[in-house]
């Protein structure tokens, strides 16, 4: 092709800006010849006046044209040389990989917490709920609970939301059939408008048929993703088949998604919510009902709220037979939009880990900071060099900050593997701490913000070490060989980044020590019953077998003997629940001549047990007598109450020989033949609260039961043996909560552990990070003052009197740091005061422990370049070498 072609001309102005440059001219020219020949050509005014306007466009166009060159030109030179100066980052960071692994796996750790603490905020705070117009959904009472007859009275009366649905939280639990092990599953009722607000939420199925609503209708279930996949293989054919739970045949009508989390994400199925308006005692006293409804356009929360709180209490109030409300009823009650009721107080939780994890990369910043400071005054010469070859400072401090961006990616990295390798990890204990946990992941807004909080990072850092790094005059630098070069600026702004590290570690510790202090404190309170030892199971027998109260006393009476006569047990009992168990039987109770208002009756925990309850669990007899055999169904109904009862219902009387029963006065008498001492209920930081105990024979529970059990040996054989007695009295009867007594009251605390555990492990990064500041900048200092410390030498000075004040030196920046992190975190400790409750938050103990570890840890970082002081031999460094 020729070089005057047209088309190859076009073809190098492609690839080539210098050539489309040229290619442009030529075109101008042409052009300008053109209206050159126009105007001699043209004999009208017209045809001068045309060439004269043409003439203008052209050299505009010509003007904007090399403009637009220039700065392409420009543009892609910088871009060029941001892309040389970020492959030699790259290669001088392959000669020196002890610093490159440091660095990168510094940076690794603090962007890789912020990735996960954002993905836990993102998914559980920020993401859309994934249900059709989410902002139209609310939760109706949020936090409580209402009967069948208010939950009948707002679905048929509320003007302000267009569709109300219902739910029970974990309604009951189910024994799914197999061919191997029976399987407890945990089951939540939902009704067929709560599925179409929530969209639906079914990989398979079109949910519960209009059969299924009433008390008697069509038993239908919907399976939980993990269940159809676990047991019955993923198979799309599941739908219309019937399986088989409690002893009922069920029709399977739908599987759910995974991402499914609500009204439980811990849901094995669903089952049909169904109302029994026939039962007047539950219909309108058992409040076990929850709405959720989608609001009416133009209609608010506070709006709906107000209308159903005018007309809900009045008539509950009017029309409820079996007790009257107080006026004030439901008058602190809300509507709240769904989002904010699932998120609950775990939104203050995850702020304050954001706030934490933010800490730690300021101080994983200042630390990779130092480190490129450190790095660029140990290559000062070399910066020297270019900058007498013509590189200038603008180009220098692009370099340092080109070389903290490569850092940075790599820190993104290994980063976001961290924060996935964590969240798998996490994801299974976090399921009943958070809210929405299988909407977490690491998806691309999380790699956007990971992305950006890294370039942040790294221009920060690079920046940090490029002011105070690189020099506009190379001269002094060429003229000499030592540490003389180096500034006392560069030294002030290494120090007082290691200050700064020292103060943010103290608010991190100080913040740790006490959310640990806190914890300890809560564990340390005594139950008021001999937990250690024990062991508990609870027990889901076959509703088939438990048909009759005959047939659930001869069960009862049967695993009773096997447990006394067991040889591995010391003692052991059953219960309907025990303390701290997820179900715990509270209500109202009535004494006659205490409690005279049966619309105001007090609350107090119930407690069905057998007769060696009390010897098993260890609670101390104070009055009267214990249950015995002779407590049986058809003899006189009996109950035991504990101190905080005597008080609270009885008035400080004594109780023995008196009456107390459920509800008020239309129910049977139960008359007080004993007094023991009270035990501590979740949370286990309240003050015992009153409970009474009725005999298990007279009060056999509904399908569940608990053993609990004080073995001979260790553990394994409590548990084995409670294994075995369930099996042998009903062999289609699975365990569920098999494990230490004590693993009960710890589930309570779930949450503060893991909180302290988090808080805890990046407070530990942030002092180690702290120690190694201090370390680097002594270890810098001694390196510089070798000559002086080779000289003192000479002229007599002891290594005591060097290692001593090496230390000193370092011990004061620690101290420095640590007096300005001591008044930050005693100015910032009020935010953690609502997750505290036994320590205060100006712990003094908790105060001085971390000022005293700070002593320590700085002292050891500081010790060990001192020592290389002390090693200084006098003579080899005079002479220079």
């Amino acid at each position: 092709m020729s070089g005057r072609d047209p088309r190859w001309r076009e073809l190098r102005s492609e690839i080539d800006p210098a050539a489309a440059e040229q290619h442009a001219l030529e075109e101008i020219e042409a052009e300008m010849g053109e209206v050159q020949r126009l105007r001699e050509e043209s004999r009208g005014a017209e045809a001068a006046e045309s060439a004269r306007a043409r003439e203008v466009q052209a050299l505009e166009r010509r003007r904007k044209t090399s403009a637009a060159r220039i700065a392409v030109q420009r543009v892609e030179g910088m871009m060029g040389e941001v892309m040389r100066e970020g492959m030699r980052s790259v290669r001088a960071l392959f000669r020196s990989p002890g610093f490159a692994v440091v660095a990168i796996a510094t940076l690794g750790i603090g962007i890789g917490a912020n990735a996960l603490v954002f993905g836990l905020i993102d998914g559980v705070l920020l993401e859309e709920l994934p249900y059709p117009n989410p902002e139209e959904i609310v939760h109706v009472w949020e936090g409580g609970a209402m009967s069948g007859a208010e939950f009948d009275h707002i679905r048929e009366n509320t003007t302000t939301l267009a569709q109300v649905g219902g739910y029970s939280l974990h309604a009951e639990g189910l024994n799914l059939e197999t061919d191997g092990e029976p399987v407890r599953l945990v089951a939540s009722a939902v009704d067929r408008t709560f599925l179409e607000i929530t969209g639906n939420p079914l990989a398979l199925g079109g949910g519960f048929t209009e059969a299924s609503d009433e008390i008697g209708g069509a038993e239908e279930v919907i399976l939980s993703h993990g269940i159809w996949t676990e047991h019955f293989g993923g198979a799309r054919d599941v739908l219309g088949q019937t399986v088989v739970m409690d002893g009922r045949a069920r029709t399977v009508v739908g599987v759910l998604r995974p991402d499914h989390s609500f009204p439980s994400a811990i849901d094995d199925v669903l089952i049909p919510l169904r109302v029994d308006r026939q039962a007047i005692g539950n219909y309108w006293g058992n409040y076990l009902y929850q709405q959720i409804g989608r609001l009416r356009p133009g209609a608010t929360p506070a709006q709906a709220a107000e209308e159903l709180r005018a007309y809900s209490g009045g008539y509950l109030m009017t029309e409820n037979p079996i007790w009257t409300p107080q006026s004030n009823y439901r008058l602190e009650s809300t509507i709240s939009p769904l989002r904010g009721s699932l998120v609950g107080d775990v939104q203050s939780r995850l702020y304050l880990l954001a706030a934490v994890v933010g800490v730690v990369l300021l101080v994983v910043a200042a630390n990779v900071g130092n480190l490129l400071l450190a790095r660029g005054l140990a290559r000062r010469r070399d910066y020297a060099v270019r900058a007498a070859l013509g590189a200038g400072r603008a180009r220098l401090i692009r370099a340092q900050i080109v070389e903290g961006l490569v850092l940075a990616a790599g820190g993104a990295v290994v980063g976001l593997a961290l924060a996935s390798g964590a969240l798998s990890l996490l994801r299974p204990a976090l399921i009943e701490i958070l809210p929405r946990v299988g909407e977490v992941g690491l998806d691309g807004r999380v790699f956007g913000v990971t992305a950006l909080i890294a370039g942040l990072v790294g221009v920060g850092a690079g920046a940090i070490a490029a002011l105070r790094g690189v020099d506009s005059n190379p001269t002094p630098m060429l003229r000499t060989t030592d540490g003389a070069g180096i500034g006392r600026a560069r030294q002030r702004l290494s120090r007082i980044l290691v200050a700064g590290q020292v103060a943010a570690s103290v608010v991190l510790v100080t913040g740790a020590g006490l959310l640990i202090r806190d914890l300890g404190a809560v564990r340390s309170i005594d139950p008021e019953f001999a937990v250690r030892g024990l062991v508990t199971t609870r027990v889901d027998f076959s509703p088939t077998r438990w048909a009759t109260p005959g047939e659930a006393e001869s069960m009862l009476s049967q695993a009773q003997s096997m447990l006394r006569e067991d040889g591995n047990l010391e003692n052991a009992a059953l219960a309907w629940s025990l303390p701290f168990t997820p179900n715990q039987s509270i209500g109202a109770t009535y004494a006659e001549g205490y409690t005279p208002d049966p619309n105001a009756l007090p609350f107090t925990d119930r407690f069905g047990v057998s007769v060696d309850y009390f010897e098993t669990m260890g609670i101390e007899l104070v009055a009267g007598r214990l249950f015995d055999d002779t407590d049986v169904a058809g003899a006189m109904l009996v109950a035991i109450v504990d101190e905080a009862a005597v008080d609270s219902i009885f008035q400080g009387d004594d109780p023995i020989g008196k009456t107390i029963q459920l509800y008020g006065p239309y129910t049977p008498a139960q008359t007080v033949v004993g007094v023991v001492r009270n035990v501590r209920h979740a949370p286990i930081t309240e003050a015992p609260r009153a409970s009474w105990y009725m005999p298990l024979a007279q009060n056999p529970p509904s399908a569940s039961v608990w053993a609990v059990a004080r073995p001979r040996g260790d553990a394994t054989q409590g548990f084995a043996a409670l294994r075995r007695i369930a099996t042998e009295v009903d062999p289609t009867a699975p365990l569920s909560f098999l494990g230490r007594y004590d693993a009960l009251l710890g589930r309570e605390q779930a949450q503060a552990r893991f909180l302290s555990a988090v808080v805890g492990g990046f407070a530990a990064i942030t002092l180690l990070l702290g120690a190694l500041g201090v370390y680097g900048v002594t270890s810098f200092s001694v390196r510089q003052r070798i000559r002086e410390f080779g000289v003192r030498v000479a002229l007599g000075a002891s290594a005591g009197g060097i290692l001593n004040g090496v230390v000193m030196e370092g011990l004061k920046l620690a101290l420095a740091g640590s007096v300005v992190g001591l008044l930050i975190a005693l100015s910032t400790s009020t935010v953690l005061e609502s997750f505290l409750s036994r320590v205060g938050t100006t712990d003094p103990v908790t105060f001085a422990g971390v000022l005293g570890v700070m002593v320590a840890a700085t002292i050891l970082a500081a010790y060990l370049p001192a020592r290389r002081a002390t090693r200084v031999d006098p003579a080899q460094v005079l002479r220079g070498d």
